[in-house]
């Protein structure tokens, strides 16, 4: 149904969002450390994700409605790291020396 899968997606899409606030909150604010969030965010968006595909019907769309949470994710940290988007607290918590051209880069 699409309704399930629209719901699905909206699930997805606030756990991934709270989750990745939560680690931007923790890293702005000093309380953890910008390696260990961005440690944290890779150890926990993953299965985040793969547990609400349990959400989503087998029919052909529901991947594609699943597609769309990872899909907004890395174009968000792109404009992140490019600077269309001004996120100093993502910028924290997902680089290692809080430059944000990093977060394009990825691990290199």
């Amino acid at each position: 149904m699409l309704n399930n899968n629209l719901f699905a997606t909206i699930i997805t899409f606030v756990l991934a969002i709270t989750w990745l606030r939560i680690m931007d909150f923790f890293a702005h604010r000093g309380w953890i450390d910008g390696k260990l969030s961005r440690k944290i965010i890779h150890i926990g968006t993953g299965p985040l994700f793969v547990l609400c595909w349990l959400l989503f019907d087998d029919q052909s769309y529901g991947r594609y409605l699943a597609a769309l949470v990872p899909l907004a994710t890395t174009i968000q940290f792109a404009l992140v790291g490019l600077g269309v988007i001004h996120d100093d607290a993502a910028v924290k918590a997902m680089s290692r020396t809080g430059v944000r051209q990093e977060i394009r880069r990825g691990s290199w």
